[in-house]
C-alpha cells in the first residue's frame, strides 16, 4: 500500500496508517484443534490540500483490487477548511439581509423600522450546491468538493 501510495504523488506528510487490527478466528480445521486463520485489517488516510491529486488516487485503487488486494475505500471526503475565515463576512452579510427583510415586512404594515436590539447567531450550513439539506444543529456536506455556505442569524428590532 505504501508503495501504491508513493507511485500515485502521496506525500509522507499526508498519509496517516492506523495500527493494525486483528479479528478472531477466521476458522478452525475440521476437528476442531488448529486456528485457519486471523483477519488483519489496516485504515489509511489521506489528508491534503491537493484534492484533484488525492482524488485521483482514490480512483486508481482499483488497479490494486485487479492485483488481488482486499480493499475497501471510502469515497472522499471534502472539508472547507476556511469557514472561520469567512465567518464575519457571512453573519455580516446575513444581518444586512434580515435588516432589509425587517423593512419590507414593517413597511407593509405601516410602521417603522427602529434601532437593533439583539443578534442572535444560529448555526451554519455547509451543504452541497443547490441542497435543500437543513439541520436545527447545522449541516456540514462532505461529499462535494463545491459547497453553499449558509450563515442563519436570528435579529429583533424596535418597531417606531
Amino acid at each position: 500500500m505504501r508503495a501504491f501510495f508513493r507511485e500515485q504523488g502521496v506525500e509522507p506528510a499526508e498519509l496517516t496508517l492506523q495500527p493494525v487490527a486483528a479479528y478472531g478466528p477466521g476458522g478452525y480445521t475440521p476437528d476442531g484443534d488448529k486456528v485457519i486463520g486471523y483477519r488483519l485489517e489496516r485504515d489509511f488516510e489521506i489528508r491534503s490540500a491537493r484534492v484533484t491529486a488525492i482524488a485521483h488516487v482514490a480512483e486508481q485503487s482499483s488497479t490494486l483490487l485487479a492485483e488481488g488486494v482486499p480493499l475497501a475505500v471510502d469515497p472522499p471526503q471534502y472539508v472547507y477548511t476556511k469557514l472561520p475565515a469567512i465567518r464575519p463576512k457571512l453573519l455580516a452579510e446575513a444581518t444586512r439581509d434580515a435588516q432589509e427583510r425587517a423593512k419590507v415586512l414593517v413597511t407593509a404594515s405601516s410602521a417603522r423600522l427602529g434601532s437593533l436590539r439583539s443578534v442572535d447567531v444560529g448555526v451554519f450550513q455547509v451543504t452541497a450546491p443547490n441542497s435543500t439539506d437543513v439541520s436545527d444543529k447545522g449541516d456540514y456536506d462532505t461529499s462535494t468538493l463545491r459547497k453553499d455556505v449558509t450563515a442563519v442569524v436570528n435579529v429583533t428590532f424596535a418597531l417606531r
